[in-house]
């Protein structure tokens, strides 16, 4: 969004095997705990949906490694969870999270 716009952050519980596509997530099924990044910039290509989680992809252009997303990814992932990204409603890209929910220590 380098001309500006709107991101939205929410978080709530979600228990995968009954609020996501269990064919789309590689989680071990229990309580877990979803953050959704959405903004209303523009909206992904298939390319870049596609390659986006890719270490050294990237949009910005020459200069930029390209490695957040991947190592979003890879942190995500190691923990237990999933990473998704689709298009958002009012337009722009949609990021959802799920992390195993642990109980406070």
């Amino acid at each position: 969004m380098q001309m500006g716009g709107v991101l939205r952050i929410c978080t709530t519980n979600a228990e995968p095997e009954q609020d996501y596509d269990p064919q789309l997530l590689n989680v071990t099924p229990g309580p877990m705990v979803c953050m959704t990044f959405e903004d209303n910039g523009p909206q992904l290509d298939e390319e870049t949906r596609i390659h986006v989680f890719e270490p050294f992809y990237g949009t910005i252009g020459a200069g930029h490694a390209g490695l957040g997303l991947a190592t979003v990814y890879a942190i995500v992932t190691q923990s237990g969870g999933a990473i998704h990204v689709d298009d958002a409603p009012d337009g722009g890209a949609r990021f959802k999270i799920l992390l195993p929910r642990v109980a406070a220590g």
